[in-house]
Order: C-alpha cells, then sequence, then structure tokens
C-alpha cells in the first residue's frame, strides 16, 4: 500500500481502506465518469511523473542493494 502513492503520484484515485468495497466502488466509479478534457488536463501531469521512473537505473539500484556494488559502477 505504501508504495502505490509513490509510483501513481498525484494523478491517481485513491480509497481510505482498501477493504471497504463501497469505497472501491465509489473509486472506480469517480474514474469512469472522467471525461475528455479532464483526462487531456491529467495527461501532461502523467508524463511528467512517469518521465521519474528509469528502468536501467531502477536495476542498478536492485542489484547495488542485493550485491553491494556502488550503483556508479554498474551504470
Amino acid at each position: 500500500m505504501a508504495s502505490v502513492p509513490e509510483a501513481a503520484g498525484d494523478i491517481a484515485c485513491y480509497v481510505d481502506d482498501p477493504t471497504d468495497v463501497a469505497a472501491i466502488r465509489r473509486g472506480l466509479k469517480e474514474l469512469l465518469s472522467i471525461d475528455e478534457q479532464q483526462r487531456q488536463k491529467m495527461e501532461p501531469p502523467m508524463n511528467r511523473h512517469l518521465d521519474g521512473f528509469e528502468w536501467v537505473r531502477s536495476a542498478a539500484l536492485t542489484v547495488s542493494a542485493l550485491t553491494g556494488i556502488p550503483v556508479s559502477e554498474l551504470m
């Protein structure tokens, strides 16, 4: 749960209690009600958020954490 805001940022629809079926239903309805204008407004921040994810750096950080090899030596 704690990693979801890190991964989705401000562009996601969150529910307070992931075990609350009614809350999940409300969240899904909110997502499904987004019109084209709202979607277009969300696109630039979504793309900026996604630009922050680099697969090669993520892989190097993972390998570094598992092996102790400094990231600088892996990239």
